[in-house]
């Protein structure tokens, strides 16, 4: 077909257009980000000591308002998924104490276990886990039958295809089953011990290779054993156990790879536990609760800008555990329930 003089350059940018696009559709990997539009929710755990009774709730970070989403259990380390559709966490059966990573949607339903638990069962799932870029596989540890940290496994949401991650020297000296990744999956974070049998963090490919100890200086002896990334993944929070610190040490923020680290938060609240950013990475969130002396420990809910300015608690009126915290934007299409569910009853025991 014979274009017209003076149709072909509006035809000639078309194509370049198109060419352009499909070039950048090619050579730019498709990953899906963390929404910063929608619900923002932190997801924490309550714990009653005078009831015995723990939840699992989320908060709004603007105005304090609190759903509960689960009760009738025992609960650690929520984590959203970046789509903001579900929650994982480590459920806990009060009266066997069996443990499991548990998965549930943010309106309260569909709760299932990863890995379901049977007497054929090797590894037990448990501890913080990490979720895809994607929202559709979750990085996570396991323990042996006596509960010691084993290594770490990832699988599909509905718990397929397990696949064991061999991070490269490690040979098995793993402290914990907690694993944390950058927004998008790439790097992994985990607690081991090093040729000198001294406890460190450790940073790898998601694929396992080139697993490096961070660098950043110690806290009073103490090494850090939590870490998160910025969303952008230039940037972490770390945060020591607060179970062998001396006395409450403050949250830093360090490079991607952990060298270079600063007080952010300084002089801390209270002793830190864990951390998580705001989507948009402008905020971050800590828990930070009392570790012994007379009282009951009470433990709170704070956010601050990046920056470590702007520091306010939340004012939970139910005692906040020291047991993980996620920040999360849940799709405005979901609805929040008005009551909660009970983990007895879903797990049916």
């Amino acid at each position: 077909m014979n274009t017209p003089q003076r149709m072909r350059p509006l035809v000639n940018s078309l194509f370049s257009l198109l060419l352009l696009g499909l070039l950048l559709s090619v050579a730019t990997p498709i990953t899906a980000a963390q929404s910063t539009t929608g619900q923002a929710r932190i997801a924490f755990v309550t714990a009653d000591y005078d009831t015995r009774e723990m939840t699992l709730s989320l908060v709004d970070p603007v105005s304090g308002a609190v759903t509960v989403l689960l009760h009738d259990g025992n609960f650690y380390q929520p984590v959203f998924s970046p789509d903001g559709r579900s929650l994982a966490f480590v459920g806990e059966n009060p009266r066997s104490r069996s443990q499991n990573i548990y998965i549930v949607s943010t309106d309260g339903t569909d709760l299932h276990p990863l890995i379901p638990i049977d007497g054929s069962t090797r590894y037990w799932p448990n501890g913080r886990v990490a979720w895809s870029a994607d929202s559709t596989q979750i990085f996570y540890g396991v323990t042996d039958r006596s509960r010691r940290p084993t290594g770490f496994f990832r699988a599909n949401v509905d718990g397929s295809d397990p696949e064991r991650i061999e991070f490269e020297g490690m040979n098995g000296r793993y402290l914990s089953m907690n694993i944390a990744a950058t927004t998008d999956g790439s790097r992994l974070a985990f607690l081991a011990e090093d040729e000198n049998f001294n406890t460190q963090l450790f940073i790898a490919n998601a694929d396992g290779t080139n697993p490096q100890p961070i660098t950043a200086a110690l806290l009073d002896n103490q090494p850090y054993d939590t870490v998160a990334w910025s969303p952008d993944g230039l940037h972490t929070l770390l945060s020591v156990n607060p179970s062998f610190a001396p006395v409450p040490e403050p949250l830093m923020l360090a490079d991607a790879d952990g060298a270079n680290a600063v007080a952010v938060i300084n002089p801390p609240p209270n002793y830190i536990t864990s951390g998580s950013w705001s989507p948009d990475g402008s905020q971050i969130t800590f828990l930070a609760t009392e570790m012994g002396g007379d009282s009951v420990p009470d433990g709170e809910v704070y956010v601050a800008n990046a920056d470590g300015s702007g520091l306010r608690a939340l004012n939970i009126e139910v005692n906040v555990g020291y047991f993980g915290t996620s920040w999360g934007i849940i799709p405005d299409d979901v609805i929040l329930p008005t009551a909660p569910a009970s983990f007895m009853e879903a797990i049916g025991r």
